[in-house]
């Protein structure tokens, strides 16, 4: 029994003092914790803006683009000749070949000089031709042998070229059937004039998808990633890569112009960073994995968790070591104690030694007081 409550006490000296060092420890640790995890989000945040940042990038270089076909559009429309074949009905009737061939002499094939562009046409309503820099075609010849929608025939294609597009309309990425070559195509459509007359002709640029595509690439993606462009009514216009099954539209971007938001997509946990143009109201939008998003993010706190976890194993055996050597002098005094005393039901030896010397201090009191009568004598 004694030797028992002798082991137990010693354990407890040492548990005190290990107690105290392992706070001691702990405390810079907290702090280095605090300083870690608000560097984190600082990282976060970097790499949020950093993407926030290409995607406007992205946005002023299509926008940029967008403004140089809309400034052809402008000359074209200002041309005299251009709009003047509007008024004819019978364009293959005597006189009138040569004006298409005046005509076709006033629009420059810019395909030559701008990859964005693959080509581009007037539409004749009235008088039913196509007139390109190149070629010239009956609406029906043109979109039966020389250009077409993949899966779109003729008669939808002319319901959608008659709508209304006084304004400059992109129409969404189409796989499209062109020159002989199949190219991802998005058509920009715009009316030569704001009258019913004028609505009767139109432009109609068809530009590069993959130019746009090429844009898009610029980030880290993983199998779930993708970046997409869409329209301010929410239609899709491009997107990488091009094959993805699901394009994620549907998260909210009532935020703002720009932000960020966390959901589950594919059941994987995915960050969705957004911006939206004030110009055109498109909305640009990257998507990844969080994952790989904060792979470097990842990197430090896999780190970090590796040395903070070294630390507290060999805080650990430090203050273990540390405690038993520091209660040495408080077991040999315990020991001392124990084998000239009984032992007492006290569980702890701090108040079991304060007992003892309150125990000896007073036997010395009551011996100093026995002896002190019989030295005045």
């Amino acid at each position: 029994m004694r030797k028992r409550v002798k082991n137990q006490f010693q354990w407890e000296f040492i548990k005190i003092f290990m107690f105290r060092y392992i706070v001691v420890m702990l405390l810079p640790i907290f702090i280095i914790s605090i300083i870690y995890f608000s560097s984190l989000k600082v990282i976060e945040q970097y790499t949020i803006h950093s993407n926030i940042k290409m995607l406007d990038k992205i946005r002023s270089m299509l926008e940029s683009r967008i403004d140089e076909v809309n400034s052809i559009i402008e000359q074209i429309a200002w041309n005299s000749k251009i709009s003047r074949f509007n008024m004819i009905n019978e364009p293959f009737k005597g006189a009138n070949t040569y004006k298409i061939l005046e005509t076709r002499a006033q629009l420059y094939n810019y395909s030559l000089t701008n990859s964005f562009i693959l080509d581009y046409y007037v539409l004749y309503l009235n008088s039913g031709i196509v007139i390109g820099p190149e070629q010239t075609y009956r609406l029906e010849q043109f979109y039966r042998f020389f250009f077409n929608y993949e899966g779109i025939d003729y008669n939808e294609w002319i319901e959608e070229i008659f709508r209304v597009y006084n304004r400059g309309t992109i129409i969404p990425e189409r796989q499209a059937f062109f020159k002989g070559n199949s190219y991802k195509v998005l058509t920009y459509m715009r009316d030569l004039g704001a009258t019913p007359t004028g609505r009767r002709s139109k432009v109609m640029f068809l530009l590069n998808g993959d130019v746009i595509r090429n844009l898009l690439n610029g980030f880290e993606f993983s199998e779930q990633g993708c970046a997409y462009i869409t329209d301010e009514n929410g239609y899709l216009l491009s997107a990488f890569p091009s094959q993805i099954d699901e394009i994620p539209v549907f998260i909210d971007m009532d935020g703002g112009t720009e932000g960020y938001q966390r959901r589950m997509f594919n059941g994987e946990d995915m960050l969705f960073i957004y911006i939206i143009s004030q110009n055109t109201g498109w909305r640009y939008v990257v998507v990844q994995p969080y994952e790989n998003v904060m792979k470097k993010v990842s990197n430090i706190k896999k780190i970090s968790c590796n040395v903070f976890s070294g630390a507290i194993i060999l805080g650990l055996v430090i203050a273990f070591l540390w405690s038993n050597l520091t209660s040495v002098s408080l077991k040999k005094l315990f020991d001392l104690i124990s084998q000239h005393g009984k032992m007492l039901p006290i569980k702890d030896p701090f108040e079991y030694i304060q007992h003892s010397v309150h125990e000896i201090i007073n036997s010395c009191s009551a011996n100093l007081k026995v002896k002190l009568p019989i030295l005045v004598i």
